[in-house]
């Protein structure tokens, strides 16, 4: 694909969430308007990364993942950014990588096998689906063997549902063609997202997860158990005029049978110190930082990389796959030429848009994940999430000890005791109605790079998000010109003075 200098401005992040929030990315769809999408992002990882690229056209690999799966091999270094077009040799085997895909796209539901998607330090973070169940593996398969003519596509040894002897051997293959891509991507931890040990339709089983494996095939992973409200409770966000503010899941659900889980040898002092066993009284704000500083952890402790998946892997995985890349990104360890408008419309396309999320229906649910994503960067200016972070002077306390201090138990495991952390209420900004819209009262616990970056970043999003979608809440209720001004004050998108932002 040949790549056309192009400047991505924020006319291009507004015609991007207008046509997303009318249609659901398809790879086999001929539009114009995706080629232009997967190009624009090509651009961009161009600015900083060596890439390679592993074709889906037509969607045989998976028929909801990028045309174009990028493959990121290493950062510039300012010279070669200087030098750079000439072509150089992938690092990877792409045919052999694309025959590993293949293999490993049945063991995830949907097709949606495990794929790199930033690269940190030489670490991947990957996105997934979680793993198939009997029903999805079977079923998938003799679809593409009837539908995609792809005999090739299919284990070789595809047996008779019912048969035990036969499901075993199967699971066993498809499993470990995806434990060997796993491999090949170098991912020691893999945080699970699901609040269901198994996802369950009809009383049937459709699909599994790494946590639950009877064979314990993922036994040489570190897999963490991150449970973490589906985009249905968006809806409740939303219905609760986009206040986080004391938002609780409802973890006594019949379905609800995850519990948080993390691997003892990862809970150093500094993730101990915070109240893991008592995740389940966190709101919605508290659980999302708090999740967020693990996954960070283990990127700057770990020496490999991080698969992260939900259920399908397009909603509640590019929440956390794009404030990753947000986050990195303000800290200036990754896509470092990058703008604000730039990272916005990369992050989008990319880790939302061409990634399958269905944002017409969302919606039309009322499930605001994606808009969640970029509220909650308010929530994430502070240098507590900051992937390199300045260790504080003796006796200086972290953020959130400055407003509420506590005595910290040390040596304890989550599962087995509580470890104090300060009031819920309490996110890094204050909670008044009448502040949300500024953080100026915190800049003494941010980096001001990172603050003005992500501050940047917000307020682009809103303004295009309340011009193109709106507020659900407020146009199902007749839209009220007062009330939507005080809700827009309410989630930053106004100064209290009525100053567009």
């Amino acid at each position: 694909m040949s790549h056309t200098r192009k400047d991505v401005a924020f006319q291009d992040v507004h015609n991007l969430v207008q046509y997303m929030s009318k249609y659901t990315y398809r790879t086999k769809d001929n539009d114009p308007k995706n080629d232009e999408t997967i190009e624009n992002c090509l651009q961009l990882f161009a600015k900083d990364y060596q890439y390679s690229t592993v074709k889906n056209k037509n969607g045989e690999l998976c028929p909801h993942y990028p045309a174009e799966i990028v493959l990121l091999e290493y950062a510039l270094s300012d010279e070669q950014k200087r030098t750079k077009g000439h072509h150089m040799e992938s690092l990877y085997d792409l045919p052999k990588l694309r025959e590993v895909f293949t293999k490993a796209r049945f063991a995830r539901c949907r097709a949606r096998f495990v794929v790199p998607v930033i690269l940190y330090e030489g670490k991947h973070i990957c996105r997934s689906a979680t793993i198939s169940g009997g029903p999805e593996i079977y079923g998938r398969s003799g679809f593409d063997f009837l539908f995609s003519g792809g005999a090739d596509n299919i284990p070789s040894d595809a047996a008779t549902p019912g048969d035990t002897s036969n499901d075993w051997q199967l699971f066993d293959k498809l499993r470990g063609h995806d434990i060997r891509l796993l491999k090949t991507l170098s991912v020691g931890h893999i945080c699970d997202l699901m609040v269901e040990k198994k996802k369950v339709k009809f009383g049937v089983n459709v699909t599994s997860s790494e946590k639950v494996d009877k064979e314990r095939r993922y036994s040489e992973f570190k897999i963490t158990c991150l449970p973490y409200p589906g985009c249905e409770f968006f809806k409740r966000w939303r219905d609760s005029s986009y206040s986080a503010e004391d938002l609780i899941f409802d973890w006594n659900q019949s379905f609800v049978d995850a519990c948080l889980d993390l691997p003892l040898e990862m809970v150093t002092p500094e993730v101990g110190s915070l109240d893991w066993h008592n995740y389940k009284t966190w709101d919605l704000i508290t659980l999302t930082q708090n999740y967020m500083k693990l996954i960070l952890h283990y990127l700057r402790e770990g020496h490999n990389g991080v698969l992260i998946h939900c259920i399908s892997g397009w909603d509640r995985t590019p929440l956390f796959v794009s404030l990753l890349r947000l986050s990195l990104w303000a800290d200036g360890a990754i896509h470092s030429s990058l703008n604000a408008t730039e990272i916005l419309y990369l992050t989008i396309a990319y880790d939302w848009f061409l990634f399958g999320h269905n944002l017409p229906d969302r919606l039309s649910r009322g499930e605001e994940i994606f808009f969640f994503c970029f509220y909650f960067l308010r929530y994430f200016s502070s240098e507590e999430f900051a992937i390199h972070r300045v260790p504080p002077s003796a006796g200086t306390p972290s953020s959130q000890e400055r407003r509420n201090p506590v005595k910290h138990v040390t040596s304890v495991s989550p599962c087995q005791e509580a470890i104090p952390v300060p009031d819920r209420q309490h996110h890094g900004v204050p909670c008044s109605s009448a502040h949300l819209g500024s953080l100026d009262a915190e800049e003494d616990l941010v980096s001001p790079q990172r603050l003005q970056k992500l501050d940047a970043v917000r307020r682009t999003f809103q303004n295009v998000y309340s011009v193109v979608v709106g507020f659900q809440s407020e146009r199902s209720a007749g839209g009220i010109g007062g009330l939507l001004n005080q809700l827009a004050e309410k989630v930053g998108i106004k100064q209290l003075g009525g100053t567009r932002v």
